[in-house]
């Protein structure tokens, strides 16, 4: 079967591509660990029943200080403004960053595997090649002199 029409689906879906992963049935989530370039962390997929939806949020791993706040809250603003598929947030609870895509499901209520794969891959190649940036802002860099920058 090439489509994914539920949480079970998923979770058989990463079984079945011998990637590392743990599931939680009781919030409808699979974590995986993931490593590219300086980015390493986890991302969460989370079949949301009730909204049709999958979300792919891949966090980021560097620290989040108080004093820095307000500086990364406005790269992660710029940065997507200038992206062509913007996703970088900040969880205010835990003071942490991610890189989030949400995709709808089908009117049926599937997606692809490749899809999931496809998105899998995007979040975290997006995830990683926009890290360093970020932890320099919040390690004390200007936010606009960052991002002009690249």
């Amino acid at each position: 079967m090439d489509t994914i029409t539920s949480y079970d689906d998923l979770v058989g879906f990463f079984a079945e591509s011998g990637l590392l992963h743990q599931a939680d049935p009781a919030q409808s989530l699979v974590t995986l660990p993931t490593k590219k370039d300086q980015l390493e962390a986890a991302m969460y997929i989370r079949w949301q029943q009730d909204f049709e939806v999958v979300h792919f949020i891949q966090e980021l791993n560097f620290e989040l200080p108080e004093e820095r706040l307000s500086e990364v809250a406005l790269a992660i603003v710029v940065l997507n403004h200038a992206l062509p598929l913007p996703g970088f947030g900040i969880n205010m609870g835990t003071r942490s960053s991610y890189f989030r895509v949400t995709m709808p499901r089908r009117p049926d209520g599937s997606l692809l595997k490749k899809e999931i794969q496809g998105l899998f891959n995007l979040v975290v190649r997006t995830a990683a090649e926009h890290l360093s940036k970020l932890r320099a802002v919040a390690d004390g860099a200007d936010p606009m002199k960052v991002l002009a920058a690249s």
